[in-house]
C-alpha cells in the first residue's frame, strides 16, 4: 500500500471516528432510554450507535466515498469507535455522576471562600450528597432495576443476581489484590 493510499484511509477511519462519536453524544439529547440507570443507558445508546455506524458505513462503501475500507477496516472503525467510548464514558460521565472525588472537588469549587475542614466536608457530604441528592435513594432505585436487589414491603432484599455481582466483585478484588472494604464492609 502506499503512503497516500494508507494516509487517505487513516483519514476516513478518523471521519468515522468522528462522526460515529458525535451521534454517540448527540443520542444523549434524546429521549431513547431516558428512564435507564446511565451506566445502562449508555450502553444502550452505544449499541444502538454501533449499529447505526455499520449500516452508514455500508452505504459509504456503496456509495465509493469509503472504497478502501475492507470489511476487516470495518470492524477495526467499530472497535476502536466502542472501545474508545465505552471507557471514556465509564471513566468520565458515569464517574461525574456518581464519584465521591467528583463531588468534593465540586463543592470546593462552588464555596470558594468557605473554609474546609475534614469535618465540615464529612457533613457537607452526608447533608448534600446523601441528604439533597438522595444518593443512597438513588442507587437503590438503580439496583432495583438492575435486578440485584428485590424490595419486600420496606425491606430490601438481596437476590441471586446481587449475590452472583457481589462474588464477582470478590474475585476481581482478589485478583488485583484490591481493598475489600466495600465488598465486606
Amino acid at each position: 500500500m502506499k503512503h497516500k493510499e494508507l494516509l487517505y484511509l487513516i483519514i476516513q477511519h478518523c471521519i468515522f471516528f468522528i462522526i460515529a462519536t458525535t451521534l454517540f453524544i448527540v443520542l444523549f439529547y434524546t429521549p431513547l432510554f431516558e428512564r435507564s440507570v446511565l451506566f445502562y443507558r449508555g450502553i444502550q445508546l452505544l449499541a444502538l450507535d454501533s449499529f447505526i455506524a455499520t449500516i452508514f458505513l455500508i452505504y459509504l462503501r456503496k456509495r465509493f466515498i469509503f472504497n478502501r475500507f475492507t470489511i476487516k477496516d470495518g470492524i477495526l472503525a467499530l472497535v476502536i469507535f466502542v472501545s474508545f467510548n465505552l471507557n471514556f464514558f465509564i471513566l468520565v460521565p458515569v464517574s461525574a455522576d456518581r464519584s465521591l472525588t467528583v463531588f468534593l472537588l465540586g463543592y470546593m469549587k462552588n464555596h470558594p471562600n468557605e473554609i474546609i475542614t475534614q469535618e465540615k466536608m464529612t457533613d457537607r457530604f452526608f447533608n448534600v450528597y446523601f441528604g439533597d441528592h438522595q444518593a443512597l435513594n438513588k442507587r437503590f432505585d438503580e439496583q432495583l432495576v438492575s435486578g440485584n436487589i428485590k424490595q419486600d414491603g420496606e425491606e430490601y432484599k438481596l437476590t441471586l443476581q446481587g449475590k452472583e455481582v457481589i462474588q464477582f466483585y470478590t474475585s476481581v478484588s482478589d485478583f488485583f489484590k484490591i481493598d475489600k472494604k466495600n465488598i465486606s464492609p
